[in-house]
């Protein structure tokens, strides 16, 4: 890691106030921390925009716009990202037409034929839907088995994004895997296709991250059989929890880690009000419930040889939440960021006066 002596001495105050996240294997960047490198690749990733369409299931219901959605986009456009990612739940009422307006707003703001990987990922409201809602305003069980994307999955996939839907596929970009698992599709799927696929996806002396991509967390069992992999970085949506807290990280001593992506939709239950663990900045400071019906969040992700580096962003008014979050890349134990470690690089640490424990 490329850290300066005064920059490891910032992660010793990061840890006292975070702490390690994911059995040591995510970090809190130190205040002000910036790799001395270019990223290899930048990653734009949201969650659950939760689009509907109005009562004739044509046009946008304007209560839930792709407007921020087409925000992030023009955020990813401006960094010179090399990929979208979007981890499901497109649709709010499980409609193909809701999933087309996905495809408009990236072509407002990428084009048709932009180079940009789209990596779109579906969720339990494209595949499980809100049937209820399409009943009412459809004339006949036709119409309803037509407005909803579940009627026919693989097709209706194919007319929203013009692309073929596998129900595990594997996207490579600039030389990265991105691994979908598509909703509803069992977790043993992934682990077989894994296994069948290790040698060009993970092979084992590479350190290049392996994204694994789904809409809902792994399942226990799952998570500890795709720790074979330890290059593999997993990334969700669907819990709408906010990335002010280091809570959306998930991983036993051992096992991948996995991050849940926070909801570009704003919904009640974008967790940022009342957590134990919120992180205060100047752009929520003061603002009733902590901004849990304006906070629209997401990620850029920045690869680079030795970590990755998670930036939490929020879309809304702008600007990052806290530091980076850093995952060191191939040599875990022992960690470079581990008391013994840290201690050959700064001697004891040092403490501002009054600090305390």
């Amino acid at each position: 890691m490329e850290l300066t002596r005064r920059g490891f001495i910032g992660g010793i105050g990061a840890f006292a106030g975070l702490g390690l996240i994911g059995g040591g294997r995510l970090f809190a960047a130190p205040s002000g921390w910036e790799h001395q490198k270019p990223p290899r690749l930048i990653v734009g990733m949201v969650a659950d925009t939760h689009v509907r369409t109005g009562a004739n299931g044509k046009r946008m219901d304007s209560n839930r716009p792709t407007t921020w959605f087409i925000k992030a986009l023009e955020h990813f456009r401006e960094i010179g990202a090399d990929a979208v990612v979007h981890l499901g739940d497109m649709a709010h009422c499980g409609q193909t037409q809701e999933l087309v307006f996905h495809r408009e707003a990236w072509e407002k703001v990428f084009g048709a034929t932009s180079k940009v990987a789209r990596i779109f990922v579906t969720g339990n409201h494209e595949i499980c839907g809100s049937g209820d809602f399409v009943e009412r305003f459809s004339s006949s069980p036709e119409e309803v088995a037509r407005r909803l994307f579940r009627t026919d999955v693989a097709a209706n996939w194919e007319k929203a994004f013009g692309e073929k839907y596998e129900p595990v596929r594997d996207i490579t970009v600039k030389g990265y895997h991105f691994v979908v698992r598509e909703h509803l599709t069992p977790e043993a799927d992934l682990e077989r296709f894994m296994e069948e696929n290790a040698a060009k996806i993970a092979p084992s002396r590479s350190t290049k991250p392996v994204f694994l991509l789904s809409h809902v967390p792994p399942g226990e069992a799952h998570s500890a059989a795709m720790s074979r992999w330890k290059q593999c970085v997993g990334f969700y949506g669907h819990c709408h929890a906010s990335a002010a807290n280091w809570n959306v990280i998930g991983c036993k001593p051992g096992e991948i880690p996995y991050v849940q992506c926070p909801a570009l939709r704003a919904m009640p239950h974008n967790v940022m009000a009342n957590d134990t663990y919120a992180a205060k900045y100047k752009g929520f400071s003061g603002r009733e419930a902590a901004g849990c019906n304006t906070a629209r969040q997401g990620f850029v992700i920045r690869v680079y040889d030795d970590c990755l580096a998670i930036e939490r962003r929020e879309f809304t008014e702008g600007g990052k939440i806290g530091e980076d979050w850093i995952l060191p890349l191939g040599k875990y134990a022992p960690s470079p960021f581990e008391k013994a470690e840290l201690k050959k690089a700064i001697g004891e640490p040092q403490f501002r006066k009054g600090a305390k424990l």
